[in-house]
């Protein structure tokens, strides 16, 4: 970030009470410009889905709700009384969809060439509104652009200092590192490399013990990422920035780790890689999202733009075919072997019949199909059907053999299926009340998370 001409870009929702929660997320991205000359620009998206509003009465007051967005956006602005904050910005979307929202974000910030945008998020706090299909994940999945995530956890550094990487050792990772050294050495703070062994679990290290084997596989790997490290922070070095490394090889999880290295190493701030589009629902994504879920620092998450082959290691950074075919064989066995495994199949058998009703409901959805006797019939037929599988989802009173979603999995899922309910359960209520359009309109909100979720 040490283009004169470069800008950031700050997302910002006119209408939330959250103030606090904005204005730490630029806050953190203030930090993250000092050294250099890049201005920060307000983004605000105004649309019917921020406002839970009717379409009609969003279109019929839409002139309305732009000068009042547009009053508090400027409030809000000269209340920070920062020169290299730019005048705000207003998006408008005349429609309802969570996820074009984000979209008409991501196109404006390509077109207006930033380098960043920053966003706050309700994060941990009850799990309110941070879940798949939330505007702030949504962005983390789908942007090609960098974005840096505050939550309401974060504690504002007055500097950052140290910044932890965790990495995978990955082409993707690499390229995020490359991206990052620049403005570290602006900062003037140092880098430390954080690599976790993912395979080294509570679960299977009684295995890993069992046999000299294992042991051997672990000494090889551990010097293999050793000899990548020392190349990631020997070319640090090159540019200017201290490097530490970090090998982690004590049995934990990966996202529990990194944020126990982050305390450890007084970082004020988290970066990694992960990706954009259909990619995002990998590994490298999947930690990204819950590292930005929990942490209580900011979060950078950068998105070279590579290919989906780019996600094959590199060869400086990969454990033998013999190696990767091993611990396959290791893990796969472990998995298969534990009591979860029945309630995971449940689960997906569920998550299938959720996919077939939807396919059955969304062409139901269009606004350019008419609201007649009969199609507000079979709406009402199939949104009960959908009702009562989220209901089964959900574990509901009256439900057989409970919730399926097995009980390690990632708790946030189990926040999505109680809120999926609740949606469905609005949408059903509004048709059976008369108002058709607007149950159509939760309807198709209601599926972003289903999909997402999917």
């Amino acid at each position: 970030m040490n283009n004169s001409s470069e800008r950031v870009l700050w997302a910002v929702d006119p209408f939330s009470k959250e103030e606090k929660l904005q204005v730490a997320a630029y806050k953190a991205l203030s930090k993250l410009i000092v050294g250099s000359t890049t201005s920060i620009e307000p983004v605000g998206i105004l649309s019917p889905d921020q406002l839970k509003v009717p379409l009609d009465h969003f279109r019929n007051k839409s002139k309305d709700y732009k000068l009042e967005s547009e009053k508090r956006l400027n409030a809000l602005v000269k209340s920070l009384k920062n020169p290299r904050l730019l005048s705000p910005t207003l998006l408008v979307q005349e429609f309802y969809s969570s996820d074009a929202a984000t979209e008409t974000l991501i196109r404006y910030a390509k077109q207006s060439g930033a380098s960043l945008i920053a966003v706050g998020t309700h994060g941990r706090k009850g799990l309110g509104r941070f879940l798949l299909g939330s505007f702030a994940e949504t962005l983390i999945l789908k942007s090609d652009v960098p974005v840096l995530v505050v939550n309401p956890t974060v504690t504002p550094k007055k500097k950052i200092s140290t910044i932890l990487f965790p990495t995978d050792f990955s082409t993707v990772s690499r390229e995020a590192f490359e991206k990052l050294l620049p403005v570290v050495k602006t900062l003037k703070a140092r880098m430390h490399l954080y690599y976790k062994f993912e395979y080294l679990v509570p679960e299977t290290m009684a295995t890993m013990n069992f046999s000299p084997l294992y042991a051997d596989f672990l000494k090889e790997d551990l010097k293999v990422r050793r000899e990548t490290a020392e190349q990631w922070a020997k070319r640090a070095g090159e540019v200017g920035v201290k490097c530490a490394i970090t090998l982690d090889e004590k049995p934990g999880y990966v996202v529990e780790s990194v944020l126990k290295a982050a305390k450890k190493s007084e970082a004020d701030l988290i970066a990694m890689a992960s990706c954009s589009g259909s990619l995002a629902t990998t590994l490298i994504g999947s930690v990204a999202r819950k590292i930005v879920r929990s942490s209580n620092l900011p979060v950078w998450v950068i998105h070279p733009q590579r290919k989906a082959e780019s996600m094959q290691r590199q060869s400086t950074g990969s454990v033998s075919k013999v190696g990767r075919n091993f611990l396959s064989v290791l893990l796969l066995s472990l998995l298969i072997s534990t009591p979860a495994v029945a309630k995971l199949r449940k689960w997906n058998q569920k998550m299938q019949e959720l996919k077939s009703t939807f396919s059955e409901l969304l062409p139901e959805l269009s606004d350019s199909r008419p609201i007649t006797p009969t199609s507000k019939k079979q709406l009402e037929k199939s949104t009960k059907k959908l009702l009562e599988l989220a209901h089964t989802i959900n574990g509901g009173p009256g439900s057989k053999g409970g919730s399926p979603l097995p009980p390690e999995a990632d708790p946030t899922i189990a926040y999505i299926a109680d809120m999926f309910e609740r949606e469905v359960k609005y949408a059903y209520s509004s048709l059976q009340s008369g108002h058709t359009a607007y149950a159509k309109a939760v309807l198709r909100t209601v599926s972003g998370y289903c999909i997402a979720c999917h």
